[in-house]
């Protein structure tokens, strides 16, 4: 009845959300592009390298039972982080930490798990069979969780790395015999391999890699690995708890090392790219088993409690006028690195995206009502538009616009269409992206603001 509960009250959190469009990601609304374009050309495309085979069938499969719904598919994803949370209660049941119904509640509210649970993202999905795999595992259900993690491969190539340190763990403490972590390799790496056949054969070798960025200033990479995480006072919850855990013994039995090494595994996606705050999900748990470990229950309570606010109050938001949160009254507002952000008392990590959701979607319906009348010809630079707009063109069945949106254009592309005659316009900071991605400054030089 407690697990009912809980998975119900994660669900209905999330409910605020669900139809403000697929997200304030882009790669959300690139996902529902993809299902769009694997449906018209009838083949497998990889939404970005190198691919996430299960998500995109599954987004594959709802474009055709309920259409580009924004609704429908992000109430799979609260699902799927309900039932995650639900699972890390039952993780820590198993390790017997007290108020564990509390600590899940906290975890799941958490903004990076709370947002994740309303977008069109892979991120709900991962999380849920991670830490299937992990109950497994500890659970003495060895094939189970070799099956649980292989699956979650299939939703992001990193999220197997739990198995590398349970199989260390296994062998090192005699904790599992050797058939046992073999059958778990099996599983693991057979269904891991199976996924990505596809993409193997579309693509070849080449598939095997990633999407690559310019690293962005470091006060927004410390904001995606702090407050973008934690929230404000989630974070201060944190650091307190930190220096409990430093004056408390951890609890007898705990594996206290293989939780340290599995939030270190799943910390490297982040340092390797960072860029959003959801790559931090798998990490969170293990921190958070480690975290509580020997606390009393009145203090994982008010952890708890910390975490649960965390998403309500108190949120930094950074003020853009297509895509950010509006400048509110009762705000601090300051600028960093040439952007304006602002902390809102009263403004949390939930109510700014139900704002940023509202300015996109206006800013794109106007976007598409001024290309449908433009005659002009050419090439428009959408970058972290392009998808929203691909998208909603297909659902508001609007015809090919004269200036053709495209997501980014190689020097040789843009060449090739200014000797044409035609000509190349951008989205407000596109034309510098743009050039940075290429190594280039054809943009800023003969690239020109649109309208």
């Amino acid at each position: 009845m407690a697990n009912a509960g809980l998975f119900a009250l994660m669900f209905l959190l999330r409910l605020p959300l669900l139809d403000g469009g697929f997200g304030s990601e882009e790669d959300a609304w690139g996902h529902v592009l993809n299902a769009f374009e694997m449906k018209e050309q009838g083949r497998y495309i990889l939404s970005r390298l190198p691919g996430h085979p299960l998500y995109e069938a599954l987004c594959l499969g709802l474009l055709n039972l309920v259409g580009a719904r924004a609704l429908w598919w992000n109430a799979a994803s609260a699902l799927a982080i309900a039932a995650a949370v639900v699972e890390f209660r039952a993780v820590l049941v198993h390790w017997k930490v007290p108020s564990s119904w509390a600590l899940a509640a906290g975890f799941g509210a958490l903004p990076v798990v709370w947002m994740a649970g309303t977008t069109s993202m892979d991120y709900a999905f991962s999380l849920w069979l991670i830490l299937g795999g992990y109950r497994a595992w500890i659970e003495g259900r060895i094939r189970a969780s070799g099956i649980w993690l292989g699956v979650s491969a299939g939703f992001r190539i990193v999220n197997p790395a739990l198995a590398l340190v349970l199989w260390a763990g296994a062998i090192s403490a005699k904790t599992q015999p050797r058939r046992a972590v073999l059958e778990h390799f099996g599983w693991v790496c057979g269904l891991s391999a199976l996924w990505y056949l596809p993409a193997l054969w579309h693509y070849g070798p080449d598939f095997f890699d990633f999407y690559r960025l310019p690293l962005p200033p470091w006060p927004k990479m410390a904001y995606k690995a702090g407050p973008g995480v934690w929230g404000i006072i989630g974070g201060l919850g944190v650091l307190w708890a930190m220096a409990w855990q430093f004056r408390t013994p951890f609890a007898p039995g705990a594996p206290r090392v293989e939780w340290l090494a599995a939030a270190g595994l799943y910390a490297l996606p982040y340092l390797r790219m960072p860029e959003k705050s959801a790559f931090f999900l798998p990490l969170i748990p293990f921190f958070l088993l480690w975290l509580v470990s020997g606390l009393s229950a009145a203090r994982i309570r008010l952890l708890a409690l910390s975490l649960g606010l965390s998403s309500l109050v108190l949120g930094i938001h950074t003020h853009e006028p297509h895509r950010g949160v509006p400048e509110l009254k009762g705000g601090l507002t300051t600028t960093v690195s040439g952007q304006s952000v602002g902390l809102h008392p009263w403004v949390g990590s939930v109510a700014g995206e139900w704002l940023k959701r509202r300015n996109r979607r206006a800013y794109v319906e106007s976007l598409l009502n001024t290309l449908e009348q433009d005659p002009r010809q050419g090439l428009l630079i959408a970058g972290w538009w392009f998808a929203e707009i691909e998208v909603m063109r297909r659902v508001e069945r609007r015809s090919s616009f004269s200036m053709r949106p495209i997501y980014y254009s190689p020097p040789e592309e843009m060449k090739r269409i200014l000797d044409a005659g035609l000509e190349v316009r951008h989205l407000p900071d596109q034309d510098a992206i743009n050039d940075r991605k290429y190594a280039s400054d054809l943009c800023r030089q003969y690239s020109q603001a649109y309208p």
